[in-house]
């Protein structure tokens, strides 16, 4: 049994961190220690009475319109999905090339005639040259050797989204790793999508733990890739998080041994 709370609160919640975090997406730790004080930030700050959401959430949003968008063609493959996201991707694209001319039904989901979704929020350059040739990587055929965070950020909705008569675990593992190669083909860009989406595929269920959701996605990553020296990586980096989230460790402390979130695999 699955809770619309819990779907609520995952991407409302993203976007809430997100929004908090946007204001200093490009500053270095000791700088945003100088301006915010010892706990750095912990209020929003405000554009004319909003905080405002960085491209992370917009990508987010069209990931979600993509699912929707391709399950209204009903019985759809890993494939097929991938493929309608990348078509959302393109209109997303179109938001931050373009200033909103007014002119409703020019893209593939209703999101592209939200007006407030036209605001360029400094996307990563391995997103918008993706995209602009058109998008459409896989993990056979990857677009380029990026493995940013730009995948990773975008693809908790299809966690969310399917139930085992729609795809099964496997195949949604597949979907997140898909849904990121899109734009970004280094297996560590990828791999960490395919382990982010298995985890939140299983949270969002009643009664379920984290930890064994996490112990969960690493058997599905295994069954999918194993034989994988970055997967062995990723894994490593994933057990060193949860060793450190049983110890009395500083958190920023704790930060600093996993990196700095700018690559896939410290992102998760």
């Amino acid at each position: 049994m699955r809770d619309i709370d819990r779907f609520r609160g995952c991407l409302a919640g993203g976007a809430a961190g997100d929004a908090l975090g946007y204001a200093v997406e490009f500053i270095r730790e000791a700088e945003i220690f100088r301006r915010y004080g010892e706990k750095g930030i912990t209020e929003y700050e405000l554009r004319k009475g909003l905080a405002l959401i960085s491209d992370d959430t917009q990508m987010t949003l069209f990931t979600a319109a993509g699912l929707l968008y391709g399950r209204a063609n009903h019985d759809m493959t890993v494939e097929d999905y991938a493929e309608s996201i990348n078509k959302n991707y393109i209109d997303w694209l179109k938001t931050q090339r373009r200033g909103y001319d007014g002119k409703q039904g020019n893209g593939y989901t209703w999101l592209y005639d939200v007006r407030d979704l036209h605001e360029p929020r400094a996307p990563g350059n391995t997103c918008l040259h993706a995209l602009e040739s058109g998008g459409g990587g896989s993990p056979e055929e990857p677009i380029n050797y990026s493995k940013g965070c730009g995948g990773i950020m975008r693809v908790a909705p299809i966690g969310l989204f399917f139930d085992k008569e729609m795809l099964d675990p496997l195949e949604i593992c597949q979907l997140g790793a898909h849904a990121a190669a899109l734009t970004h083909g280094h297996p560590l860009g990828w791999l960490p999508s395919a382990m982010l989406v298995s985890i939140v595929h299983d949270v969002s269920q009643d009664g379920a733990d984290l930890t064994v959701s996490v112990e969960q996605a690493i058997e599905n990553m295994h069954k999918l890739w194993d034989g994988s020296a970055n997967l062995v990586y990723l894994e490593g980096l994933i057990r060193r998080a949860m060793d450190l989230a049983q110890q009395d460790v500083d958190d920023l402390d704790a930060i600093h041994e996993l990196g700095e979130g700018g690559v896939a695999e410290e992102t998760l």
